[in-house]
């Protein structure tokens, strides 16, 4: 590895010639992927993204120099017969380049919003060798994504110790999924002794940070009382801010109410707003209102269109709404 040598050299007290060799290789790179990506199967592997960035690399800091000769590795260790990951070729975003472009200065901020990119188009592997990098500098962000990322054991071991103290570390940084997520483990007993109070206490600060899902939980637990004395109005309170931030759970539970209010104008507007989510559950609520003349006329031939977007996404009571139409 390209890393080993350059590092050697530094060792042997070869700086100079270390500079002078990292400055020829990087230079080279442009020159090697566009000979790369002259491989038409290129197109149907996720490395065409990573060939594409590496392209147009001209300087490299040295916190990302181990992961880029990484990337550099990966690409030629399949050259010159890639292995077709795809039916459809893979697109390059407008921002990929620029990311990785600005990664390469070694910005903390510049590394996690890679890896969120890397992440988003679903090539996780690569996400989190970036976010390892940003973690290992503290930053709050990154160890929760690999917190997720182990939770999940995708690309991480699953290891609840380490999702568990990933969280911790997140949310004594105030960070506001961290909070929310360390208080699910608080709120179900997961690998910590269950606790509704801290639990309760961690939601709140999330909610106040602008996280919908523990609105919709503090919600939830002001109903129930748990954690906290008992506040329907309150509940109410937390449940509509959540549906306003954008919670399907909470825009759905909204149209409920409006539903059982006898309000059917309400209710469906509520739930046409989870159903161009692309939320099932909003989905299978037009549907039903479209059929059954719930704030809208009857309209057979909308209520099958939205049974069937539900339908699509395995929502069985949608198929047999379908059946039975």
């Amino acid at each position: 590895m390209m890393m080993d040598i350059f590092s050697k050299m530094d060792s042997l007290g070869n700086k100079n010639n270390a500079e002078n060799w990292r400055e020829q290789y990087v230079n080279a790179l442009g020159t090697l992927m566009a000979e790369v990506l002259k491989n038409d199967t290129l197109l149907f592997s996720p490395l065409y993204i990573v060939a594409t960035q590496l392209k147009e690399v001209t300087t490299v800091d040295p916190l990302v120099e181990p992961l880029v000769w990484q990337c550099v590795e990966s690409v030629l260790e399949q050259f010159p017969t890639f292995e077709q990951q795809s039916d459809f070729p893979f697109l390059i975003e407008e921002e990929a380049v620029p990311l990785f472009l600005a990664a390469m200065t070694g910005s903390l901020s510049a590394i996690i919003e890679l890896a969120h990119f890397y992440r988003e188009e679903g090539l996780a592997q690569w996400a989190v060798k970036w976010y390892e990098i940003a973690a290992a500098q503290q930053q709050a962000e990154a160890i929760y994504w690999l917190g997720n990322f182990s939770y999940d054991g995708q690309y991480c071991p699953f290891d609840l110790a380490f999702v568990f103290t990933s969280y911790e570390y997140a949310a004594a940084a105030n960070f506001p999924d961290g909070l929310n997520n360390l208080a699910d483990m608080y709120l179900r007993g997961e690998y910590v002794v269950q606790n509704d109070t801290i639990a309760f206490e961690l939601f709140h600060r999330a909610a106040k940070l602008g996280v919908a899902e523990s609105m919709y939980t503090l919600g939830f637990l002001y109903e129930n009382g748990r954690g906290v004395q008992q506040d329907m109005k309150k509940s109410n309170y937390w449940y509509h801010e959540s549906a306003v931030n954008g919670d399907l759970f909470a825009i759905n539970k909204m149209g409920h109410q409006a539903f059982e209010m006898n309000n059917g104008e309400l209710a469906m507007t509520w739930y046409l707003q989870a159903a161009e989510k692309f939320d099932r559950h909003g989905e299978f609520n037009v549907g039903f209102c479209y059929e059954s003349g719930i704030g809208v006329e009857v309209d057979i031939k909308l209520a099958k269109y939205w049974y069937k977007r539900a339908a699509l996404q395995g929502d069985s009571e949608a198929k047999r709404r379908l059946n039975d139409l």
